[in-house]
């Protein structure tokens, strides 16, 4: 299994275009199947550049094929949440090996806001 450090292929990691980049640079160094991508010690890792690295696997149809080392609870967070949007399986570990799922997180519905028109002006 080849190991990528994210600071390798993007830095910062803070936005979907930044996540799409850091995909084709891991795709290109390593190709698509069975990747460890190292996510620990960087500073900021932003919701959007993770989605923008997964749903490009995804695209591919090789979600499944990486493996996520995190050193955070809020990454875990983040990554559960990408699962949820995109509907997919993740998988991730921290320093002990032990290779888990992450369990999707499916945002809460908003309330309904209310957007005036110009009639609520008028009076």
């Amino acid at each position: 299994m080849a190991i990528v450090h994210i600071g390798q292929l993007a830095y910062p990691c803070v936005t979907r275009v930044r996540g799409e980049e850091a995909a084709t640079k891991l795709q290109r160094q390593v190709g698509i199947n069975h990747i460890e991508v190292d996510l620990s010690g960087v500073d900021m890792v932003s919701l959007s550049f993770l989605d923008g690295l997964i749903s490009h696997f995804l695209r591919l149809g090789k979600e499944t094929d990486f493996i996520f080392k995190i050193d955070t609870p809020i990454l875990e967070e983040k990554l559960a949440r990408v699962a949820g949007i995109r509907n997919t399986t993740i998988h991730f570990h921290y320093d002990e090996k032990k290779i888990r799922r992450i369990k999707p997180k499916f945002s809460r519905p908003q309330k309904p806001v209310f957007i005036p028109t110009k009639e609520d002006f008028r009076q």
